[in-house]
């Protein structure tokens, strides 16, 4: 079995990192705007407001269970006086971009990992007062941005992320843990099982079980030769990282995207296939938008139809064509056209459908892009008005140009009764201060 230079590792234990976590992330962001809602129970539903994927500290307190559907919710949101809000993911982003931003005033290496969690290489500030520094972290962001975070701070980034799970779940830390040697850790990590290690995982966690290694303590206390003779290089890494040796570095360089999809469930039920193409029309837009933001070209589409599974008296359809481009692309007008004659295909009439998506795949970067000898599209012309459209919406709002294919009634719109503004990313929704 392969492994990984362990003597090579064992020089690189001079570090310490940072793993910064938003608290109840979506449910955060509501509060920002209105603090009315401090203490009290928040959910977000998904889209078309149809399950809750969010919740705060109180909603899980009171039993509301992640992924839940609104309607079997609805008694115990109505007798808890549970606060409900559809997802508004142009907010969320726009708060995860500002916390991002303001972590790098604390180190000058921070990877993002997700929309609310950062790994800060901190080697260099304050070494000698890490929980000083961690807490300055966590008081700054909630200052600056207004959400909560907890900080967890080890040697590795393994030990970071089990410190983060520490810093949540013990009363005591105020949000900030830092694990100096996990072995001196015995007593707060009593209730954090192996599956709960990063890069263990539930199928992982049962496989080392079965070898008769129960804890995190067993795990971390294996000799180096019997951690190489049992394990693949990636639990390697995860075992190695648990006894303080560095093996997983930050990753500066976003993973390029293998490929992007935009689906929406309907509000309500569509028959019509001029309506079906402004809801494609919409969604190619946004696909779009993010390969040129990743400077990315698709050199594949795929076009899928549903109808709703859970309508059993009526007829189903579930369906897709997939189309091979000639030459990548990332303009929006291409995709449009040849989206609306696979929709063709595979449309039926008097058919309700449910949800309609496009996917991009097969992506490549717009440096490995080979021009044709004799194109349809001038390349250069068609970046040109791209990056032109981009920049207007960036500017003055999404929406401010649209395909004209697109529509304007919007009755495909998915449902979202319960949105809250977009303060930060509208001009017609930012907040207003008044004063009496």
């Amino acid at each position: 079995m392969s492994s990984i230079n362990y003597k090579k590792e064992t020089n690189r234990t001079d570090t310490w990192f940072a793993l910064v976590d938003c608290n109840n992330f979506y449910a955060s962001c509501e509060r920002i705007f209105s603090p009315s809602l401090e203490d009290k129970p928040i959910v977000v539903l998904s889209n078309n407001d149809g399950c809750i994927i969010a919740r705060s500290k109180e909603a899980k307190s009171i039993g509301i269970e992640m992924g839940t559907p609104l309607y079997k919710a609805k008694r115990i949101i109505k007798n808890s006086n549970v606060q409900v809000f559809s997802s508004n993911y142009a907010l969320y982003g726009d708060i995860s971009r500002r916390i991002m931003s303001s972590l790098s005033e604390f180190s000058t290496s921070v990877e993002v990992y997700s929309i609310d969690e950062a790994f800060l290489d901190i080697s260099k500030e304050r070494k000698e007062n890490l929980l000083e520094y961690g807490s300055e972290i966590r008081a700054k962001i909630k200052q600056w941005v207004g959400i909560p975070v907890s900080v967890g701070i080890g040697k590795t980034k393994t030990l970071a992320k089990l410190a983060n799970e520490l810093a949540k779940r013990v009363v005591t830390a105020n949000g900030v843990y830092v694990i100096h040697k996990l072995e001196n850790e015995k007593k707060s990590l009593r209730n954090i099982e192996l599956e709960d290690v990063w890069g263990i995982g539930n199928r992982v966690g049962q496989n080392i079980r079965s070898m008769n290694i129960k804890t995190i303590f067993e795990l971390m206390g294996l000799k180096q030769q019997e951690i190489m003779e049992r394990f693949n290089v990636s639990i390697q890494r995860t075992i190695f990282e648990l006894q303080g040796i560095r093996c997983i570095d930050l990753e500066h360089t976003p993973t390029r995207k293998k490929s992007i999809c935009v689906s929406r469930s309907f509000k309500k039920q569509i028959s019509c296939i001029k309506k079906l193409e402004e809801a494609l029309t919409n969604y190619i837009t946004n696909a779009a938008e993010k390969l040129r933001k990743n400077r990315l070209l698709a050199t594949t589409i795929v076009i899928f139809l549903h109808t709703n599974p859970f309508r059993k008296s009526e007829p189903q359809h579930h369906e897709s064509l997939t189309y091979h481009l000639h030459n990548a692309s990332n303009d929006t007008r291409i995709f449009i056209r040849i989206s609306f004659s696979l929709l063709k295909e595979i449309f039926r009439h008097k058919t309700q459908y449910h949800k309609v998506g496009i996917i991009f795949l097969d992506l490549i970067s717009e440096d490995e892009y080979q021009q044709e000898l004799f194109p349809k599209i001038d390349r250069n012309k068609s970046m040109k008005l791209m990056n032109t459209i981009d920049s207007l919406n960036n500017t003055m709002g999404r929406g401010t140009i649209i395909y004209a294919s697109e529509g304007n009634k919007k009755i495909w719109r998915s449902r979202s009764s319960n949105k809250s503004d977009s303060y930060t990313t509208q001009w017609n929704e930012l907040p207003i201060v008044k004063a009496y």
